[in-house]
Parts: C-alpha cells; sequence; structure tokens
C-alpha cells in the first residue's frame, strides 16, 4: 500500500513540475512575442502613441474642412490581414455636412514616419467626400502629416477630382476627440 501511495505521490509531482514547466513557457513565449512585436513595431509602443487621436483644418475653395482621425493598433494583425492601424476618419465641413469613414493601414518603417491609410469609400453621395489619405508622416511626437485626396460625387454617380486635380494637405495634431466637432 505504501509503494501505491509513493507513486500516486511521485505521479502528483511530476503533474505539478510540468504543469509549472508549462506555465513558465508560456509566460516566457508571450514575453518573447511582446519582444519581438516591440522590436518590429516600436511605433505601437512609442510615447506620445501614433495611435490616438488627431485632428487639423484644410480649406478646399471657399469650404473649410476639419479631419478627425481615431487610430488604433491592429492586435489581431494576420498574415492575411496585415493592416497595423485600424480606425476611423470623420470628415467635417463648414457648412455642418458630416461624413464618416472606415480605415486601416500599414505602418511601413519602425519609426510609423510612413504610414499609409486606405479608407472604405461611402456610398455615392453628392459633393464633396474624401476619397483617400496619403503620404502619411508622423514626426514621431505631435504631428502628423498627410494628404487628403478629395473628389465630388454628382448626383448621377459620377465623381471629379477637386481642386485642380491635387491633394490638400493636412497637419495633423493630437486632440482628445468628443461625440461632436465643428468647423471654426
Amino acid at each position: 500500500m505504501t509503494s501505491k501511495v509513493s507513486r500516486g505521490i511521485h505521479a502528483l509531482t511530476v503533474l505539478g513540475a510540468i504543469y509549472r514547466a508549462i506555465l513558465v513557457a508560456s509566460w516566457a513565449g508571450v514575453r518573447v512575442i511582446r519582444w519581438a512585436d516591440r522590436v518590429q513595431r516600436p511605433w505601437a509602443y512609442a510615447k506620445p502613441p501614433l495611435a490616438r487621436d488627431w485632428q487639423g483644418e484644410a480649406r478646399v475653395g471657399g469650404t473649410r474642412l476639419r479631419l478627425v482621425l481615431s487610430l488604433w493598433v491592429n492586435l489581431a494583425r494576420t498574415k492575411y490581414d496585415g493592416s497595423d492601424l485600424h480606425g476611423r476618419a470623420v470628415l467635417y465641413y463648414s457648412t455642418g455636412r458630416v461624413q464618416s469613414y472606415p480605415l486601416w493601414g500599414g505602418v511601413h518603417d519602425r519609426q510609423g514616419q510612413r504610414t499609409e491609410l486606405h479608407l472604405l469609400p461611402l456610398e455615392d453621395i453628392p459633393g464633396l467626400r474624401l476619397a483617400a489619405l496619403t503620404e502619411m508622416n508622423w514626426d514621431g511626437d505631435t504631428t502628423l502629416r498627410g494628404q487628403a485626396i478629395l473628389i465630388r460625387g454628382g448626383a448621377d454617380g459620377s465623381t471629379s477630382m477637386t481642386t485642380a486635380d491635387r491633394p490638400i494637405p493636412f497637419v495633423l495634431q493630437p486632440t482628445a476627440v468628443s461625440g461632436t466637432c465643428t468647423v471654426r
């Protein structure tokens, strides 16, 4: 009987050691993955971060525009969805019009200075609308520069470029986004 008990105790001791080894290996694996992510994407862990709320203003003809970006790190990034960032772009017009666009994008260097953002286009709504955000450049601190490509949608579903067919430059600064925004 004593040998059965001692074998049982020995088996529990071995199982306990295996369990502890699995816990330590899991903890170490998570630490290695986080370390590798910090090495590959230091911009995602920077202070101040690239992934936050930004806003800036521009003028197109007689219309003032305020662009607000909310960016967050895509934690569920896979080889099929390689986007580094997800978020939302909201364009506020001095006329009172507001348009919101889901966005995703990639960061093409370790410092986050070359960022590409893609927008999910709106349905064919007549008037001025955001088609793309290009040449996004983060200074690693409190300035995000980029260009907005705007198109004008016709009531018949047609589209045309705006203001001499050139992108509109934006300089964005960090902001605390609230539910509403106005253009001054």
